[in-house]
């Protein structure tokens, strides 16, 4: 709900005043900006599981068996999978967070908009600004999800 900085003496004074505020100004869909992208980041999961199966099933194939999978097989796969699942879903978040600026209904008609512009205007690596950071970020993320 902060579609201003927190100091700004506009701030909303509480989630019900943002609430009111977004639907008087912005309408019905003013509160569901960026909703859209922000479901596909739910596909990170499935990315990570479908990565995560294929890798388990060709390193089997390479040892004589899934059986025969160590524990460190387990790790590197667990991880890897996490990394990219990370690089093909990413570009969901600055595109969500495009969205779901103050500004967003002046600068983008909507998602497809965001798209062409965000291309256009910066090219590829746009789609993974952050992106970096936030794995160092989330590195003990991806070492809990490789250690279970």
């Amino acid at each position: 709900m902060l579609e201003r900085g927190s100091n700004d003496p506009t701030a909303y004074r509480g989630m019900w005043e943002g609430f009111r505020h977004i639907y008087a100004t912005k309408g019905l869909k003013g509160l569901w900006a960026g909703f859209t992208p922000s479901t596909l980041g739910v596909a990170h999961g499935a990315v990570q599981f479908a990565i995560y199966e294929k890798m388990k099933h060709r390193r089997g194939a390479m040892i004589g068996g899934e059986s025969e999978l160590s524990n460190w097989d387990y790790i590197y796969m667990s991880g890897g999978s996490k990394l990219l699942a990370g690089g093909i879903t990413y570009p969901y978040q600055p595109v969500r967070a495009r969205m779901q600026t103050y500004d967003a209904a002046r600068t983008y008609s909507g998602l497809l908009d965001v798209l062409k512009k965000t291309w256009k205007n910066e090219g590829f690596l746009a789609f993974y600004k952050g992106y970096v950071f936030s794995g160092l970020h989330k590195k003990h993320k991806i070492l809990a999800d490789a250690s279970t």
